[in-house]
């Protein structure tokens, strides 16, 4: 499960137990880390479209953000193939694009996951 919000969060599920996961700064909190912490990098509105080497330091920034985390989700993918990513969240569609595995993309889940929660505490 990877949600792609104001961080991007990857839970590893199986069977309805939590392994663990990780927590990664999202493209936009890494831009403004890069924005505010350099005096000489300047990045304004640039994309996250690629993960092919950028040729302008605008590209070059947004690229490498991006080629972090589906870097980071490709290598977790690698080391557990028999699990089915599953990512929602505002950045989902963007990330998804570059990842090298079949993705299923779900915008529904908190709101699934809010209904099923006051469902059961209804029923108890």
């Amino acid at each position: 499960m990877i949600g792609c919000g104001t961080a991007v969060t990857i839970d590893l599920i199986d069977h309805a137990e939590h392994l663990g996961g990780y927590i990664f700064p999202s493209i936009y909190l890494q831009r403004e880390s890069l924005f505010s912490g350099t005096k000489q990098i300047t990045i304004s509105n640039g994309t996250f479209d690629s993960v092919n080497q950028g040729l302008t330091t605008q590209d070059a920034v947004h690229r490498g953000i991006l080629l972090s985390i589906v870097g980071a989700i490709n290598e977790i993918s690698h080391r557990h193939p028999n699990f089915e990513l599953i990512m929602t969240g505002g950045d989902a569609a963007i990330i998804s694009q570059h990842v090298n595995r079949p993705v299923r993309l779900r915008d529904d889940l908190l709101l699934n996951g809010l209904a099923r929660y006051f469902d059961y505490r209804n029923k108890s």
